[in-house]
């Protein structure tokens, strides 16, 4: 089923967002009124994978902070307590949760992955890269995507195809395809 809609006034929905096989985040509502993106998750979703409203880093822009798939979720050092316990509360038990520290933060625009593969901005420390390996079970690649290192923002992958920017090379485009 496919529906289209919107956060608010916004289309850039997985800004808002990150949508798995095994879970469904979702920012909070703050505003306090239901609008059209709540509701339509909720119910196309809610009785069939966990649906979580929260907030990371405590904004609302969780897709942008956070990067996860059917057996993980990463998020940043710094999210709150609050944050790690609805997190680690309402995720399915398989599903790991794992913190990354360091300088590269927006981890939804750093890291595009799927069940088997990551791909990672190329600053990420040797640390984190183990860290995302471990929690998304996943073979971890260093790369860019139209040769920029915000990998996230210029792909999105799952475990059938993906898309990226029109401005990547062939080359990076024959190397994604062999990956996958």
């Amino acid at each position: 089923m496919t529906t289209r809609c919107k956060y608010h006034n916004s289309s850039e929905i997985g800004v808002f967002s990150v949508l798995t096989n095994t879970y469904c985040l979702i920012g909070v509502d703050q505003t306090g009124k239901s609008d059209m993106f709540h509701n339509v998750l909720e119910h196309d979703l809610s009785d069939k994978i966990p649906f979580i409203q929260t907030t990371i880093t405590k904004t609302q822009v969780i897709g942008s902070m956070s990067n996860g798939n059917a057996k993980g979720l990463l998020v940043p050092s710094f999210i709150s307590e609050d944050e790690w316990k609805i997190l680690k509360e309402n995720l399915p038990d398989n599903v790991k949760l794992g913190k990354i520290d360091g300088p590269i933060s927006a981890l939804g625009n750093c890291i595009s992955s799927n069940d088997s593969i990551a791909l990672i901005h190329p600053e990420f420390s040797k640390e984190n890269e183990e860290i995302i390996e471990n929690i998304l079970g996943v073979e971890v690649f260093r790369t860019t995507i139209a040769q920029n290192a915000l990998v996230g923002t210029y792909s999105k992958f799952n475990n059938k195809g993906g898309i990226v920017h029109p401005a990547t090379t062939l080359e990076e485009y024959e190397e994604l395809a062999n990956l996958m």
